[in-house]
């Protein structure tokens, strides 16, 4: 848990960003909305979020729900490298969302808006963070009166992982041994 002190990790006293493992974990929810029958997986994300994706020489309608899983949807923001803090909600990140965004509390300030369409949409792989958000969002809003993170929880328990979770420092609650 701690190069400098040797403290050991542990699943009740550590606590370690999710960073993109829960690319893994929004791609089961999505497919299970899929399985529902409430989402396709060709269709455009557009049909299934309230906010707009900018586009450029390239059109939105190819950014399908399946391209932005596989990375191959043609949308800008690689990654990020973490946030301190607390955390901007899901549409002013993808309106403000920039590579370097990893800030020290109560900093967040605006992007450049990097979430975009930037290559012909199912041309080419490219990680893209930016396309996961937009999962992120289509989640939020299949499912309006739950957090993303109570919409992972169940996820989650199902494997078993009880000390996990989706919480943004510092409104978060930690487990009683931090």
């Amino acid at each position: 848990a701690s190069v400098t002190t040797g403290a050991p990790y542990t699943a009740d006293t550590t606590v370690s960003q999710q960073g993109s493992t829960s690319k893994v974990l929004t791609a089961w929810r999505v497919m299970q909305l899929v399985e529902a029958g409430r989402v396709d997986l060709d269709a455009p994300v557009q049909q299934y979020i309230s906010w707009r994706l900018p586009t450029g020489a390239f059109s939105g309608q190819g950014v399908t729900v399946r391209r932005l899983l596989s990375h191959t949807g043609g949308v800008a923001c690689h990654g990020y490298t973490g946030l301190i803090g607390a955390l901007p909600d899901t549409r002013t990140a993808l309106d403000a969302q920039r590579e370097d965004c990893c800030m020290p509390p109560g900093s967040w300030a605006p992007g450049d808006g990097a979430t975009r369409v930037v290559t012909e949409p199912g041309s080419a792989f490219s990680y893209s963070g930016g396309g996961y958000h937009l999962l992120q969002l289509l989640l939020e809003e299949a499912y309006p009166s739950m957090t993303f993170a109570q919409i992972m929880q169940p996820l989650l328990h199902h494997l078993g992982m009880q000390s996990s979770g989706f919480i943004a420092a510092p409104t978060a609650e930690w487990p009683a041994a931090l």
